[in-house]
């Protein structure tokens, strides 16, 4: 079995920490600053708005990739609980994945906007558990 290295996983793991808050402040902009139509049409996705929105998703889509490095990552790491907490990780930036995909494409319902808020609040306290976890066993 080969072992990852602790200083990678936590280098991965910062960078995804990172990038969900930027992410997070991202959406707070959309949902403060931005009208997405019931049914955006191509007029909307060549607007500023739609750019904008399109930028958050690929970032979103860059945490969900990130979260499946760590996942896998964490299974070679010998520590059953950044192993489970990594796991809960993935599963809770899917929810805000498929949470975003939904409230765009479905005509922008609030629930789905909870949902990505809930995805993202439970994977970044996850993500800096492991964190803190890492610098105790320092």
């Amino acid at each position: 079995m080969i072992i990852v290295n602790q200083s990678k996983f936590s280098k991965i793991l910062r960078i995804q920490t990172g990038l969900l808050g930027f992410v997070f402040l991202i959406g707070m902009g959309i949902n403060l600053f931005v009208d997405i139509p019931q049914n955006p049409d191509n007029a909307f996705w060549f607007s500023t708005g739609g750019w904008i929105v399109t930028v958050h998703a690929l970032l979103g889509t860059g945490t969900l990739i990130l979260s499946v490095i760590l996942f896998l990552d964490s299974r070679k790491l010998n520590d059953k609980i950044v192993e489970m907490s990594s796991l809960v990780g993935l599963i809770f930036v899917a929810l805000a994945f498929v949470g975003g995909a939904v409230f765009v494409s479905a005509g922008t319902n609030d629930i789905f906007s909870f949902l990505m808020a809930i995805g993202f609040i439970i994977a970044f306290g996850n993500y800096n558990f492991i964190i803190g976890r890492f610098s105790k066993n320092r």
